[in-house]
């Protein structure tokens, strides 16, 4: 089972209704296909939620579907949420930074994008296009995203062009999401910088290609060594492998590749983090 939806709290909490209230709210699942379960947890915002099935036990709330939304008809406020068993839809988006290209696999509903774009702003990255959509099959298969590079003058680091976003953190609460870091090669100058990302599922017969592109306009001062900062699923070994940017780095354009990878256990913003490399670099 998964969350298809939103948690969705209406306030003041514990308001009753002489007659029922509408609300709705978005969801991912597959109308055809998921056995869809509305949630309610009789609890407030800053509580830990206590989730029960909106059946009998809840009087007073009842819910319709249709292909993107859930309608509830409730006669108090409290948390709601929705969960399945089948197959959902799924959007795959890319946020970008300095020579890192990060792609999410996140629930293809507003609410989930703006959470997102929201969490890495506070980082500096910048959300490269729409993304691309799929369904994800409940089938405990991982998403696999092979990249190539269609432009030349650019590296892989770290022998990334294939990555696995795990089934489990699709299906959970967690964001799955995985790092590309890139290295530009010493002649390159100028232009648009491509990827195709093919993205796959065992035993799905969607396997969309998702193309980021960033037009990375002139270079001035690139850095002798890129190397990964760690933030995420980076595939380091080593501690040595922290990036030390040069200080030319403030001369980049503002459309370079910007993006990071998934862990949150840094509270530094990255761009004070990229300043005190700049100092500490001899």
């Amino acid at each position: 089972e998964t969350l298809i939806s939103p948690i969705v709290c209406c306030g003041p909490h514990g308001w009753t209704f002489h007659k029922p209230v509408l609300l709705t709210f978005p969801h991912c699942g597959m109308l055809d296909s998921s056995n869809f379960t509305l949630l309610v947890s009789e609890t407030s915002s800053q509580q830990a939620p206590n989730w029960v099935e909106g059946s009998s036990a809840n009087p007073g709330i009842e819910y319709l579907m249709n292909s993107d939304e859930c309608a509830v008809y409730t006669t108090h406020f409290t948390l709601f949420s929705l969960k399945a068993r089948g197959p959902k839809q799924v959007r795959l988006v890319a946020f970008s930074i300095l020579y890192r290209l990060r792609v999410y696999c996140i629930n293809d509903t507003k609410d989930a994008l703006e959470r997102i774009k929201k969490e890495e702003r506070e980082y500096g990255f910048k959300q490269t296009d729409r993304g691309v959509s799929m369904t994800f099959l409940n089938n405990r298969k991982d998403i696999r995203l092979k990249a190539q590079l269609d432009t030349p003058g650019w590296k892989f680091l770290n022998n990334t062009q294939e990555l696995v976003i795990s089934y489990k953190s699709i299906r959970g609460k967690s964001d799955g999401n995985v790092l590309f870091p890139l290295e530009a090669e010493p002649e390159f100058n100028r232009g648009i910088i491509s990827l195709s990302i093919d993205v796959s599922q065992e035993g799905n017969t969607e396997s969309p290609t998702y193309i980021v592109a960033e037009d990375v306009g002139q270079l001035q001062g690139q850095p002798s060594h890129q190397k990964c900062d760690h933030r995420g699923a980076c595939n380091c070994n080593t501690s040595d492998q922290v990036s030390m940017v040069q200080s030319h780095t403030m001369d980049y354009p503002s459309a370079l590749f910007q993006t990071t990878s998934t862990h949150r256990n840094l509270t530094i913003p990255h761009k004070l983090r990229r300043q005190i490399c700049i100092k500490l670099d001899p």
